[in-house]
């Protein structure tokens, strides 16, 4: 094992933080890793449940090293896989950081870890969340902007716009991958959200223009749409997951017509609220 290099290097790691959560709706874990650079960059990891001991064990892996010594680290790590992934991805951020290369706003991969850590330290509904993303997104974090917190929150919403329950409702959900041009399902927040209802006793419909392949490993009880027209067809209420351009041209009056009862849950802020609301359609959004 090499001996880490002489201290005082801006890439130096000086802190190291973890944190293991949970996310209410879906309970799933995982752990997220932040550490620091003796710069004041930061970098942002996440990873599968890892244990206080395997926390522990990371600290002193990482502690004194520069970010550029990831194989040993890695090496060292290698016996603990949800460490060894959070801690992989967090230097891979702070290097991408301190070059000024802003790889984090398409790997798909730190981008979100930031702003999810944000809202979970930071505000723990959509109203006490918001600052911290739009700092995020002002940092130049766009992939990600609806933490683990902000989508257990979205249940909720869907449930006050159908009268209080989703309970024997059709539900159509536009939008299922990560972000839009990608068939990505990996930290989807459809998934979360399209589980809380299916629990809540909705029926589900669902249509993404490429990630149905995907989706149906992930969420095989739900049904799957051929088109977003399809997917109103009777619904009880329409919510907006993914910001997918197609969705932004929609006919909405056929829309509205084609559904048991025009409601729309804009989880993306896609249309404005009083154009929909003149149209005929009950319109909830975020933070609006």
């Amino acid at each position: 094992m090499a001996p880490p290099q002489v201290a005082g290097h801006p890439l130096e790691i000086v802190q190291f933080h973890a944190w293991r959560m949970k996310e209410p709706v879906s309970g799933r874990r995982y752990t997220v890793v932040e550490i620091q650079s003796r710069s004041g960059d930061a970098g942002y990891g996440e990873g599968g449940p890892a244990t206080a001991a395997e926390i522990v064990e990371a600290r002193a892996a990482t502690s004194g090293r520069r970010v550029t010594e990831w194989e040993s680290i890695r090496a060292r790590l290698a016996q603990m896989p949800a460490m060894e992934a959070a801690v992989n991805n967090a230097m891979l951020d702070l290097l991408a950081r301190s070059r000024k290369i802003p790889i984090y706003q398409f790997l798909g991969g730190p981008t979100r870890f930031k702003a999810r850590l944000l809202a979970r330290l930071e505000g723990a509904d959509e109203v006490a969340a918001a600052g911290p993303l739009e700092r995020a997104k002002r940092q130049g974090f766009r992939a990600f902007t609806m933490p683990a917190l902000q989508r257990d929150a979205m249940i909720p919403k869907i449930e006050r716009l159908t009268g209080g329950s989703v309970a024997a409702k059709r539900i159509a959900v536009l939008g299922l991958a990560f972000k839009p041009e990608t068939d990505d399902m990996r930290d989807a927040p459809s998934v979360d959200i399209i589980k809380g209802l299916v629990d809540r006793g909705a029926t589900v419909v669902a249509f993404d223009p490429v990630a149905k392949t995907e989706a149906e490993k992930l969420l095989p009880m739900i049904e799957y749409a051929a088109n977003e027209y399809d997917a109103a067809m009777g619904a009880d209420a329409l919510v907006f997951v993914t910001e997918w351009n197609q969705f932004r041209a929609l006919d909405m009056n056929r829309i509205r017509e084609s559904m048991a009862v025009p409601r729309i849950a804009d989880l993306r802020n896609i249309y404005t609220p009083a154009d929909m609301r003149e149209m005929g359609f009950e319109y909830v959004g975020v933070g609006r």
